[in-house]
This record gives C-alpha cells, sequence and structure tokens, in this order.
C-alpha cells in the first residue's frame, strides 16, 4: 500500500499503477511469494472514448501526413485494429502482398479497382483467423500517394523491410511510452532496437510496424521495402 500511496501521490494514474502492481506480483510469484491481497485503486478519471464526426475524422487526415493519412484511413475506414496494421515489436504487420488489388511499377503504385481488398493474415488477427475487408476510393488514393512518396525517396518496396524505417518507429514507440512513463516498455523498445541495429542490411527479419502508432500510434502498414 505504501508503493500505491506513494505511485498516486507522484501523480500516476491509477490504470499505472495497476500495470507496475501487475508487473511486481509476476516478479514475485516468480520466486515463489504470491500476494493475495486484494489492492483497491481509485477510478480512473481517463476520457471516454468518442467516434469521432465525419467532420472531425476531415479535419485529422488534412492535417496528417502521409503516413499517418493511411493509418488513419485503415482505421476509419476498413475497420482495421492498430496490431492489426503492425504488432507492438514490429515483427510483423500488413504487407504489399496482403493488398492483391495493388500493382508496384517502377515509379508509381497502381490500384487496380476500388474498393480495394486488404488481407488481414491470422497472424495480426485478433482472434486469429484470417478476414478481409476493403478500402474504398479516399484510403486507396491515401495509400497510393504515401507510396509513390516512397518510391520517388529511392525506396524499392517489395516483401522485406529496410531496418532504418523499424527504428523510426521505435523511436516514436518510445517517445509515447516514456511520456505515459511506461518505463518497461521502453526499455523493451531500446533492446529491440539494439537487435535491430545488429541485423546487416537487407535482413528479412526487418519490419515496419504500426504504431502507433499510430497509433497513433499509429504508424502505418508493414509495408515491407527491400534495400
Amino acid at each position: 500500500m505504501d508503493y500505491v500511496d506513494k505511485s498516486l501521490s507522484k501523480g500516476e494514474k491509477p490504470h499505472q499503477v495497476s500495470n507496475n502492481l501487475d508487473t511486481l506480483k509476476s516478479w514475485l510469484r516468480h520466486f515463489g511469494l504470491e500476494i493475495e491481497k486484494q489492492i483497491r485503486l481509485p477510478a480512473s478519471d481517463d476520457v471516454d472514448e468518442i467516434v469521432p464526426t465525419k467532420e472531425q475524422l476531415s479535419i485529422v487526415l488534412r492535417h496528417a501526413d502521409a503516413r499517418t493519412r493511411v493509418t488513419t484511413s485503415l482505421m476509419a475506414f476498413s475497420g482495421l485494429r492498430p496490431e492489426s496494421i503492425g504488432n507492438f515489436l514490429g515483427s510483423d504487420g500488413l504487407r504489399l502482398d496482403d493488398l492483391p488489388e495493388l500493382a508496384m511499377k517502377k515509379r508509381e503504385a497502381m490500384i487496380q479497382k476500388t474498393p480495394m481488398i486488404v488481407k488481414v493474415r491470422k497472424t495480426l488477427s485478433k482472434s486469429r483467423h484470417a478476414y478481409f475487408s476493403f478500402l474504398p476510393q479516399e484510403g486507396c488514393q491515401y495509400l497510393r500517394e504515401y507510396l509513390e512518396l516512397r518510391l520517388r525517396r529511392g525506396e524499392r518496396l517489395s516483401g522485406r523491410e529496410c531496418k532504418e524505417a523499424v527504428l523510426d518507429i521505435i523511436k516514436q514507440s518510445m517517445e509515447d511510452a516514456l511520456e505515459a512513463k511506461d518505463y518497461r516498455r521502453a526499455s523493451t523498445l531500446t533492446n529491440f532496437a539494439e537487435a535491430v541495429l545488429k541485423l546487416p542490411k537487407g535482413d528479412k527479419s526487418s519490419n515496419i510496424p504500426s504504431r502507433q502508432q499510430s497509433t497513433n500510434h499509429c504508424q502505418p502498414c508493414n509495408l515491407r521495402v527491400e534495400t
């Protein structure tokens, strides 16, 4: 209880204190110590989430960068979860192969049909069942603009991702974790970044996660890049 009172007095949110307690209990359980006492925390004062109106969504899309527009479109228009766009550690996520009606040319991304099919593999599905959704014309336009922007930068879009993109996502995720005082998550991301830095250029295990980056965090598609 002293830990709880001290954490709350420092301004930490109840849900953050609860997460830290779960971590401590798990660590103690590993050494055969079990905390059976029920610790009550005050109700969280987090603001309830609301569904944005069409006007609010339009404002978000107008002010977002090319990458965030794709992520927002996949969530708002296709109904994808952030974890379906890219998992937490960036080891898997949405790929070009998951967009069968998208054709990549040398300097152009061609969408052959709208609304475009978006496949979600079972490894990205919460229920562990593969399914598909659709991306309407507006979302397809944002996706095409984003991919062509990457092509103009000299990226070669195929079935693999460059580790520079992974590190970019990790950096954003670490900033979010530190802002939320989630030091355990920040430490995990640091270790992951060190592992990515040791990968050779063009290694097949390098992937772009989404964040959230998005979600927020959220970052858009794990569209892999060959370097």
